[in-house]
């Protein structure tokens, strides 16, 4: 049984691995300074592109680079220029969906995930993950990780049952 310090090692050498990218419907200030305040590290949308670039000229460069989308932009699931593009780019991300949230809860929700994020997403030899974070109640029991494409795994966690699978 592995000790409490080495998990918490571990679980902070797998966040450290990691680089998310926030897009443009994310924002670059709320969600960027809680996620970073809770030791990811992030680039946001506008450092590097023009709020106008089309999603497929940046979507190559986030998955060349290895980060991590994170993103409110459900065309990437929908639109099938976007999904090919996301594929061919073997991106890994998560497109959050569900009801409208302002940036703090956001931002909280997504400090609050990041941990069960990071460990799906940090197997270097994955190439390529897709998941929602989706919310459909008031606050952390309506709102759960899901892999898109597949049923989600279950887990309890701090007494909620929520999915925390990506395939």
């Amino acid at each position: 049984m592995p000790s409490g310090a080495s998990y918490a090692q571990r679980e902070a050498e797998r966040l450290a691995s990691l680089i998310f990218f926030l897009d443009r419907q994310i924002g670059k200030y709320v969600i960027c300074n809680a996620l970073r305040a809770a030791g990811a590290r992030v680039e946001v949308h506008d450092d590097y592109f023009a709020q106008a670039t089309p999603d497929s000229d940046w979507i190559p460069e986030v998955g060349r680079r290895g980060w991590v989308l994170i993103t409110k932009d459900q065309n990437i699931r929908h639109n099938p220029l976007e999904l090919a593009t996301y594929h061919a780019a073997t991106l890994r991300g998560f497109v959050v969906t569900g009801k409208d949230m302002g940036a703090k809860d956001l931002a909280d929700l997504l400090v609050l995930r990041l941990p069960g994020m990071a460990r799906r997403v940090a197997d270097r030899n994955r190439k390529q993950s897709r998941a929602r974070i989706n919310c459909q109640g008031a606050g952390d029991r309506g709102c759960y990780l899901r892999s898109e494409g597949s049923q989600p795994a279950r887990e309890k966690s701090n007494g909620y049952t929520h999915a925390n699978a990506i395939t």
